[in-house]
């Protein structure tokens, strides 16, 4: 995509979002949740603890905050206000071990939006590759030089994640992983193992009321990097991977890396032509009556860990005023 083509599509949807957040009726806000756990983990700001998260959910249900599926949110019936849906991105296994039994014990339904292919054990994550060098002191990549300190080795890791994550297509983003495995001779299948849900994992968990599953692609990957024929085998593909396992329809669909930069027009109708009734997009806004029309720019809000519960609940009932 050309850079005046960009510039284009962001006038765009800076207006549309306007448009949408502002001039129609609020409906519901979609809370993300990825990983759970009280262990070292690679990127902080994604991460919220079980203890935090049942203080957090605990206490919008005493302020009166209803809790509603995916499906609801992308319905035409009206919602009980304050609405909200609980949505959980990547399908990390400590989402079953840390938060499934908080949203059992507090009722609240929950949506966990899976890469198939990690599912499948037929890719690698980025978050594989940055939690082998955070639990291994020696890791090596081609082409980054390690620090002298602490601070250094996190500045190089960050950019070998970077360097995999902004490869300029799908092929040069897996080879940067494969590079990276070769290069520590590992083929990474125990972090997979230790940090996402598998295949008999998911068929289980599909047999629980309060439990739908979402797709978030195959690869994982940024998809405006991607192929047309990629992009089919990311939506469509992907689906009908994950409905296999689950022997359920599945109809929301998450972008990964959900933000304006890395998904458009062109991801938005991939995604409306795959069978989605959904797209979900990662940036701080409530989904009014015109995003669910849309469909396929959903805005989403990661729970923040550097906020109390109390001051996280204040944002999002100014999110829901």
């Amino acid at each position: 995509m050309n850079r005046l083509s960009w510039l284009i599509e962001k006038i765009h949807f800076a207006f549309t979002r306007r448009l949408f957040l502002y001039t129609s009726r609020k409906r519901a806000l979609i809370l993300v949740v990825h990983r759970t756990t009280q262990g070292k983990v690679w990127e902080k700001q994604y991460n919220n603890s079980p203890e935090y998260l049942y203080e957090l959910f605990d206490l919008m249900k005493q302020r009166g905050f209803h809790f509603v599926t995916m499906d609801d949110v992308m319905s035409e019936k009206p919602l009980t206000q304050p609405a909200v849906s609980v949505v959980c991105d990547d399908g990390f296994a400590d989402n079953l071990y840390e938060a499934v039994p908080i949203f059992q014990k507090l009722g609240i339904p929950y949506c966990i939006y899976l890469a198939a292919g990690f599912v499948m054990r037929k890719n690698v994550s980025l978050e594989a590759m940055a939690q082998y060098m955070i639990n291994h002191s020696q890791w090596k990549c081609k082409g980054i030089s390690r620090g002298s300190t602490v601070e250094e080795d996190r500045v190089a890791l960050e950019a070998a994640v970077d360097t995999a994550r902004n490869a300029q297509t799908l092929q040069d983003i897996q080879k940067a992983k494969l590079s990276f495995m070769d290069e520590n001779g590992t083929n990474l299948r125990d972090e997979m193992d230790l940090l996402y849900l598998n295949k008999e994992q998911v068929k289980n968990m599909s047999k629980e009321s309060l439990c739908t599953f979402g797709v978030h692609a195959y690869h994982h990957a940024q998809m405006r990097r991607m192929t047309e024929t990629e992009l089919l085998y990311n939506t469509r593909d992907a689906k009908l991977v994950l409905e296999d396992i689950t022997g359920k329809p599945i109809r929301h669909f998450a972008y990964p890396f959900g933000g304006f930069d890395e998904n458009y027009i062109r991801e938005f109708k991939s995604v409306k032509a795959a069978g989605f009734i959904s797209g979900g997009m990662f940036w701080n806004g409530v989904v009014t009556e015109k995003f669910r029309r849309h469909g396929y720019m959903i805005p989403r809000v990661q729970i923040s860990p550097f906020m109390t519960p109390k001051e996280n609940i204040k944002e999002y009932e100014r999110l829901l005023k």
